[in-house]
């Protein structure tokens, strides 16, 4: 997702039942984009081993959804504020809801 003018909500949302979404590199403008993947599973989710420019928020209905090892350049204060307020709705892994340092 490449783009000099324009302002990207996200490079990736993904909604499923299931998802899956490993091993991915996901790579936009340093200050156009928001998030770079926001993956919502109902049943389950597991987002791991991707690298990406901006946050990473996996969304879970039933099932705590699992993260291991994804790795972010800009990890700002909007990923906590973004994911501590969908925190009401769904369930998400407890180590997105730590301020960062």
């Amino acid at each position: 997702c490449t783009s000099v003018l324009d302002v990207v909500f996200s490079d990736v949302i993904a909604l499923g039942n299931t998802i899956r979404a490993s091993d991915n590199r996901f790579q936009e403008g340093f200050s156009l984009a928001l998030y770079s993947l926001i993956s919502i599973g109902l049943l389950m989710n597991t987002t791991a081993l991707n690298q990406a420019t901006h946050c990473i928020i996996p969304l879970g209905l039933f099932d705590i959804p699992r993260i291991p090892d994804n790795t972010i350049l800009y990890k700002l204060d909007y990923c906590y504020n973004a994911t501590s307020a969908l925190s009401k709705y769904f369930k998400i892994p407890e180590e997105l809801l730590i301020p960062p340092d």
